[in-house]
């Protein structure tokens, strides 16, 4: 199905990313910590931690949590629109990735997985 945007959706998402683009700019964006919060924490650490598999992290900013997932064994596909903030994600990963780690970091709509290039295998579970 092929989705038509009208000039004011497409205004009113550009307005959005050009504001986002400007924290990461300006210096940190208040909702990138760099720390992996500990609910995640718990999920892979914890008692009872989950079995290393494959995740889509979603809106990943900088990279931290899809970089903390891979370093745990995760294979991670790891999805921003803002251009900075996939620069700063794919440092991370690529660090991560001399280590063993697994992560793939796209610049992209997140809304529109199917127009970016997701490795074959990534898919949503629950478990």
């Amino acid at each position: 199905m092929t989705e038509t945007w009208t000039a004011a959706e497409l205004d009113a998402e550009a307005a959005v990313r050009r504001s986002l683009e400007d924290y990461y700019r300006d210096g940190k964006p208040p909702w990138d910590t760099g720390v992996t919060p500990p609910e995640l924490v718990a999920l892979v650490e914890g008692p009872g931690a989950l079995t290393p598999g494959r995740a889509l992290e979603l809106g990943c900013g900088t990279g931290t949590n899809a970089v903390y997932l891979a370093r745990h064994g995760w294979r991670v596909v790891a999805v921003d629109m803002v251009h900075r903030a996939v620069q700063q994600a794919r440092e991370k990963a690529e660090a991560a990735e001399a280590a063993g780690a697994d992560v793939t970091v796209l610049c992209g709509d997140a809304t529109r997985l199917d127009e970016l290039d997701v490795p074959a295998r990534t898919t949503c579970s629950s478990t």
